[in-house]
């Protein structure tokens, strides 16, 4: 096919017979976090199918719900979201452990899914016992454990 510009500019397309890749998605992360219900873990299309599935009503689970509404926003295509157990509850009393055991317990059901490529966790800040900075570690120490055991099973 050719056509031309003005001024006598001429273009024309000449196949060369090498077909490019279509692009595909790479990455799945999986969104762990305090939801107005729970379940096992849970392959989410678009924002109306997490909405459906997890919203609560007066921006419960907001953190969790900026989150996946951003990733649908900019583009994402599907992802995981696995709520945490019903002990972990924003602003309840507990400890570290509680937040830990509910955190290994979501990664654990997380195990057989292994298009996941990343984890989010936006309501770690809120977990019971996280006060300061060296509790928030010690879940971000579990985190990092379970991401590079699964690079060593790959």
């Amino acid at each position: 096919m050719s056509w031309s510009m003005p001024p006598g500019v001429y273009v024309e397309d000449i196949s060369s017979g090498i077909r490019t890749i279509p692009g595909a998605e790479t990455s799945t992360p999986a969104f762990i976090g305090l939801t107005a219900r729970t379940s096992a873990p849970k392959l989410v299309h678009s924002w109306d199918e997490f909405e459906e599935s997890f919203a609560g009503p007066d921006g419960e689970a907001a953190a969790l719900q900026q989150a996946v509404q951003g990733y649908f926003a900019n583009g994402g295509a599907t992802c995981y979201v696995m709520p945490l157990n019903e002990a972990v509850t924003p602003g309840a009393p507990g400890d570290i452990a509680t937040s830990t055991e509910a955190l290994k317990s979501a990664l654990s059901a997380l195990e057989d899914k292994p298009e996941v490529t990343s984890l989010v966790v936006p309501d770690l800040y809120d977990m019971p016992g996280v006060t300061d900075e060296a509790s928030a570690e010690r879940l971000v120490d579990l985190l990092a454990d379970h991401c590079a055991a699964k690079c060593e099973q790959a």
